[in-house]
């Protein structure tokens, strides 16, 4: 899990050779949007596989990217 949007580049980090990318896009990183984005993918993580997927979160919703056979 990262804030750092250069994980979010499938070209430099395919999601497929990684255990699971998780980046977090809140619109500003106060404690507040934080705990928000946070909060909103906590119930996926019982429902979609993060095994070589990249989830990304924001403050809209979370796009998930995986290639399932």
């Amino acid at each position: 899990m990262t804030l750092d949007v250069g994980f979010a580049d499938i070209r430099n980090y395919p999601p497929e050779q990684y255990p699971g990318l998780i980046v977090l896009r809140p619109n500003s990183q106060s404690r507040n949007h934080l705990v928000q984005t946070i909060t909103r993918l906590l119930p996926l993580l019982d429902t979609q596989p993060i095994a070589k997927a990249l989830w990304i979160v924001g403050e809209s919703g979370v796009r998930i990217h995986a290639n399932n056979p």
